[in-house]
């Protein structure tokens, strides 16, 4: 099989609905991995019949099933598939009410970018921790946001942490980026609160955030505006796509990795053989590539943790020296940049 024969990560981005963050957040943790993938490039080819499990992996992650549920559902036997999707239909119907209020929205035709005024919240929330929280360099005492391509990205980093967040959004808008002042940001989430949508763009010097009814509620007035940071953001995509590729995936349950970091001092991480051992801990989990063992600061390691999306995780491990990745993917996808330690040191990187 080639490339003729199949369709770019792109373009099955866009047939299924699924970001490209989470496509190879789905390869690496083996649930879709692509038809075919080019020796010399490394770029995934999917195909054509492959676009009904992505849209059915995207529909079941959209109510939070876990990834071996969604393969026990797609892979399983009929009855214990329609156990597991009978545990959710209540869930099911409640998203379908939010995704056709999304839909009418949308047809309105107003102006800026629909989202979720909770799930932003969530999204600020989860990156705006690595932004400098100084003003030495101001480009990074703020949030980059962007909008392209069907996606709402937000980014942070104060050059030791980096969190990015994707949201999946309706395409067809203004291609927009920002840099949200943080103070001025962190008094719009205040603003961000109901299950409702909000609309968002970017015009004179400020993020715009307007409730798509267009009206004030009894809590809220109908728009909020964020200060914005001016000059260049570091080019971040960049880093990203130089960092060496992981020698190990491993897919673990967030809770019980939360709890097992609940501790002080270099915390020796190792994974091999379905398990990840965290200090005196055994988690079950799956692990894709080399056996690896490395120490991690538990207090940097469980915000990353915490702030996650979804009921698992997972972590990109490449060596003892080298940053791992905190991922995970269910309506969007989170990712952050986390250094290990040396075992001797409690904070500072290798």
């Amino acid at each position: 099989m080639n490339e003729t024969d199949t369709m770019t990560i792109g373009a099955m981005a866009r047939a299924s609905g699924l970001t490209t963050s989470a496509l190879r957040f789905y390869d690496d943790s083996g649930v879709l991995p692509p038809a075919w993938v080019d020796p010399a490039t490394g770029y995934r080819y999917y195909a054509g019949d492959q676009v009904e499990r992505a849209v059915a992996i995207r529909r079941l992650r959209e109510i939070d099933m876990p990834l071996a549920a969604v393969t026990a559902v797609l892979d399983g036997d009929p009855d214990s598939a329609q156990h597991a999707l009978d545990e959710h239909v209540r869930t099911m119907r409640e998203r379908a009410d939010v995704a056709a209020a999304v839909a009418r929205e949308f047809g309105a035709g107003a102006p800026g970018t629909p989202v979720h005024a909770a799930e932003l919240r969530e999204a600020i929330g989860q990156v705006i921790s690595a932004a400098a929280s100084g003003h030495e360099i101001p480009i990074l005492h703020g949030v980059l946001f962007e909008c392209r391509d069907g996606e709402l990205s937000l980014t942070a980093t104060d050059r030791y942490r980096l969190a990015t967040r994707t949201l999946a959004v309706p395409r067809g808008h203004s291609e927009w980026s920002a840099v949200a002042e943080l103070d001025s940001l962190r008094a719009v989430t205040a603003w961000l609160t109901g299950d409702r949508i909000v609309r968002i763009g970017s015009a004179e010097a400020v993020i715009r955030f307007a409730d798509s009814a267009g009206e004030a509620t009894c809590d809220t007035v109908s728009e909020a505006t964020c200060d914005t940071v001016a000059g260049t953001y570091p080019d971040y995509r960049a880093m990203l796509a130089a960092l060496p590729t992981a020698r190990t995936h491993v897919v673990v349950e967030r809770a019980a990795l939360r709890r097992a970091l609940d501790t002080e001092g270099p915390l020796p991480l190792a994974a091999s053989d379905g398990t990840l051992t965290a200090g005196p801990t055994t988690l079950a989990a799956v692990v894709r590539g080399e056996p690896i063992a490395l120490h991690a600061n538990p207090e940097t390691l469980s915000a990353a943790v915490e702030s996650a999306v979804g009921p698992e995780v997972m972590l990109d491990l490449t060596a003892p020296d080298q940053p791992m990745t905190v991922r995970s993917a269910t309506d969007g996808d989170l990712m952050t940049l986390v250094m290990p330690v040396r075992p001797d040191r409690a904070a500072g990187p290798t």
